[in-house]
C-alpha cells in the first residue's frame, strides 16, 4: 500500500509499546514526478513478529483488520 504523505494532516503521535501492532508509514519511500514524497505503509509488531501474527501470509495477500 503506498500512501501520499505530501498534505499536512493533524496527528497523535504516541509511542508503540511491546506487544501492541501498528499501521503507519514506513520509513522507506521515493520523490515521485509530481515532487511528491511517497511512502509504504507498515504493520508491525513491537518487540514481535507481525508477519508470524497473520499466519505467515504471502506477499500481496490482503488481510482484513477490524
Amino acid at each position: 500500500m503506498r500512501a501520499n504523505t505530501k498534505q499536512p494532516r493533524a496527528m497523535v503521535v504516541k509511542p508503540v509499546e511491546t506487544g501492541q501492532l501498528a499501521f503507519a508509514p514506513g520509513s522507506s519511500g521515493w520523490t515521485n514526478a509530481q515532487a511528491e514524497q511517497m511512502h509504504w505503509m507498515e504493520v508491525f509488531l513491537r518487540g514481535g513478529n507481525a508477519w508470524e501474527s497473520f499466519n505467515r501470509p504471502a506477499i500481496g495477500t490482503h488481510i482484513n483488520i477490524s
